[in-house]
C-alpha cells in the first residue's frame, strides 16, 4: 500500500513537470496554433 502511494506521487510529479515546462509536448514536425489574439 505504501509503495503504490509513493509511485502515485512520483507519477504526479513527473506529469506536473511536463505540464509546467511545456517541453516535448508537440509532435516533431507538427506546428502549433498561433496565439489567440481575439480575432482568430
Amino acid at each position: 500500500q505504501h509503495q503504490s502511494f509513493i509511485l502515485d506521487i512520483k507519477i504526479l510529479g513527473m506529469t506536473l513537470t511536463k505540464v509546467f515546462k511545456t517541453k516535448d509536448v508537440n509532435a516533431t514536425g507538427q506546428t502549433t496554433m498561433e496565439p489567440f489574439n481575439g480575432k482568430n
